[in-house]
Formats: C-alpha cells, structure tokens, sequence
C-alpha cells in the first residue's frame, strides 16, 4: 500500500491538474523575468525561484511528453496515416515532388543572388541545382504516365531509369565545376558559428539514409529507383562540401598542400562515384529492356 501511495502522490507532483500546471509555469516565468530584469541573483530569494522555476521546467516537461505522446497514438492510428505509412512507393513519390519546389527555391536563389553580387560562385551553384531540377521533373512527369498495359509501362519505366543516369553525366559536370573551382582556390564552403555541426549530422544521416533507401529498394519502381540513385549522389556531393566547411572552420594548422591534397582526393572521389551510378544505371537499364523484349518476343 506505501508503495503504491507513494506513486500517486509522485505522480500528482509531476502531473497536476493542467490549469495548475499553467499557473505554475506562468508564475515562474514572471518571478524569472524579475530577477533577470532587476538583477538581483544575489537576493536570498532567488535560489528559491530557480528551484521553483525547476520543478515547472519538470512539470511542463512531462505535460509535453504526454500530449506528444497521446498525439502520436491518435495519429498513428488514424487511417490515412496507416496507409501513408506503409505505402513507401506513395512516400517517395511525395518526396520528389517536394524536393522539387525545395531545389527550385534555391536555385533562384541562387541564381539571383549571383546576378546581383555578380558571384560566378553562385552562378554554377545555381546550375548545379537547375540540372537538379530537370532530373526531378523528367521523373515526376514519366512517372506519372499511364500505359495500357504492363510491358509497355515497365519499358517506360527502365527507359526513364536510363534517362536519368545519362542526365547523372550533367550533373556530375557541374559537380566537377564546383569542384575544380574548389580545389584551384584552396577554398571551400562555409557556415557561421555552430551550424556546421547541425550541417554535419544532417550531411551523414541524409548520406546514410541515402544508401539504406538505395539498397532496400532494389525491387521497387525504375522510376522511384531513380529518385534515390539521384539522392545518394547529392548525398555525396554534400559530403564534400561539408569536408571543406570542415577544413575552412577547424584546418587553420593545416598546411595549404595538405588541403589540396585532400579536397582534390575527396573530389575526385565524389566524380567518380556519380559517374559509376550513371553508368551501372545505363548498363542495368539496357539490360532489363532487353529482357523484356525478348521475353515478349518470344511469347508471341
């Protein structure tokens, strides 16, 4: 009995009524901002406050967890979220689209950028995201083609696969672009204070997804298949830019022919692996179309 009095009243203490939870937290707040706005951290008071404004940082804490919480469940047991959720083809296809307008809006931005601080830099940036562009809109509009039946649609489908690895050979020229642009100034990308570190984890999640996507899908839809190919190149490209941020940030010891060295290695690393995707997407593609024309041949 002690134990499970001694749960009720921890639980009251960490979750009372929401209207007092509101009171508690706002109360804090207020006190908090005295201090602060008075300066009066050495008054006996304070230490009373922060220990007060702690146990409402707890309380909110937990509240928050528990709405988040109960949300999910509602959500995840919706059903249009259940289908969404096991639909990965639906999932993918949603993803181009809206890396589509994403890669639009920036190469805009770009592109205007560029023009008005007349910065070659942005320019080819630009170009870099407008080839990006055309890839997605090549898949997007031939993945939404309809055919009247199943041999022609999977043609179609292997055709825009080979389609995009070619276009994989644009991209990777303005991938060298950048790159030579890089390696012949000894510079590289940048980003102020602590959002390297942010661009860091973002850059080695999106390349590890990347790859995991690549490799589950090996079944799936040519033309999805060509989405996450086009992925893990981008992926790779954003791990060379993220090399040089991180050399430009923390390689002040590091000596000029040290960085040559390394981004030129990287560079080349990241060009050749686009074109190796480009050209095993060429040779499987007529691989996979001549099979199905032979098979179809041959049941004639």
């Amino acid at each position: 009995m002690k134990k499970e009095q001694t749960k009720k009243l921890l639980f009251r203490f960490l979750f009372p009524h929401p209207a007092l939870t509101t009171v508690i937290v706002v109360i804090s707040a207020i006190l908090l901002a005295l201090i602060f706005i008075y300066n009066v951290h050495e008054t006996f008071y304070a230490p009373v406050v922060y220990a007060f404004s702690f146990y409402a940082l707890c309380i909110l804490t937990a509240r928050t967890v528990v709405i988040i919480r109960n949300m999910r469940k509602r959500v995840k047991s919706h059903e249009h979220f259940l289908k969404f959720s096991n639909d990965h083809e639906l999932k993918t296809r949603l993803s181009m689209r809206l890396s589509l307008i994403i890669n639009l809006l920036f190469a805009l931005f770009k592109l205007i950028a560029g023009i008005y601080y007349q910065s070659a830099w942005f320019i080819q940036v630009s170009v870099y995201y407008f080839i990006l562009i055309l890839i997605r809109i090549v898949l997007v509009t031939r993945d939404s083609k309809t055919l009247d039946n199943d041999r022609k649609l999977l043609i179609h489908q292997w055709k825009t696969y080979r389609l995009c690895g070619k276009l994989l050979f644009f991209l990777n020229a303005a991938v060298s672009v950048m790159v030579v642009r890089v390696i012949w100034q000894n510079k590289g990308f940048s980003y102020p204070g602590f959002i390297i570190y942010a661009m860091a984890a973002y850059t080695f999640y999106r390349f590890i997804i990347a790859i995991i996507k690549l490799v589950k899908s090996k079944h799936s839809n040519p033309v999805l298949l060509s989405a996450k190919a086009l992925d893990l190149s981008i992926a790779l490209m954003s791990m060379f830019s993220l090399q040089t941020a991180m050399l430009t940030s923390f390689g002040a010891e590091t000596s000029q022919s040290d960085r040559f060295f390394l981004n030129a290695f990287t560079g080349l690393a990241v060009c050749t692996a686009i074109v190796c995707i480009a050209v095993v997407m060429l040779y499987k593609s007529n691989k996979k179309i001549k099979n199905i024309t032979l098979s179809s041949e041959e049941n004639i």
